[in-house]
């Protein structure tokens, strides 16, 4: 399953969008070209399942200082032997400034993507909508340098410890909003060409389809 948005920004855009069938219980995206003349042109592609199934050669995750790895982390690290796992016990795992990236390469695990890249987003009791967006824009910045065209992630920042409802709509804005500003940003932007957004659960998926 995949779908490509568009990205709803100040610059706007030309786009026509139709409306999703269900198929095995999945919304079944129509596909839209985004494109922003000659600023910006950037292909979502929405995956249902698990992001280790996802054919990006990389995989970008979030992680807050002082909360347990996410979902996502857990099943990287089972689809790498509990690679991960061991990597964070060594303390080879650092727990920097936001923005910061952690990337480690899968080797010959059964895994697609050729690296797993952490993205640090700070402590949690610090962690807001700005340090998204700034943590967003860094790691995007950092992959275009890395000549890397395009990646999978996940729904990041949308769940804090006092709030147990992942907010997608505000975690989805803020994200692409640092996106953008990287790509704005970067001479080396026509290179990159996608993000794909993972996602298991059903609703879940129509939510972000509607954020977007």
């Amino acid at each position: 399953l995949a779908g490509l948005l568009p990205v709803h920004d100040a610059a706007g855009a030309d786009a026509t969008v139709g409306t999703p069938r269900t198929t095995d219980g999945f919304p079944d995206f129509p596909r839209v070209t985004v494109a922003r003349g000659d600023e910006l042109n950037l292909e979502i592609e929405l995956c249902a399942g698990d992001i280790i199934d996802t054919l990006s050669p990389v995989i970008l995750v979030g992680q807050l200082q002082g909360m347990d790895p996410s979902a996502a982390f857990a099943s990287i690290d089972r689809a790498m032997d509990g690679a991960l796992s061991r990597i964070r016990k060594m303390g080879t795992y650092t727990a920097r400034g936001a923005g910061t990236l952690d990337v480690y390469p899968t080797g010959r695990h059964l895994i697609t993507a050729e690296h797993v890249a952490f993205l640090n987003m700070g402590p949690w009791q610090t962690f807001n909508c700005d340090v998204l967006t700034a943590a967003t824009r860094s790691a995007l910045r950092t992959l275009i340098i890395s000549r890397l065209d395009e990646f999978a992630t996940i729904i990041m920042g949308g769940r804090l410890p006092d709030n147990a409802n992942l907010q997608v709509d505000t975690a989805l804005e803020h994200m692409f909003r640092g996106f953008l500003q990287a790509l704005r940003e970067a001479p080396e932007r026509e290179r990159f060409r996608r993000i794909v957004i993972a996602e298991r659960d059903p609703d879940r998926m129509c939510a972000v389809y509607e954020a977007l």
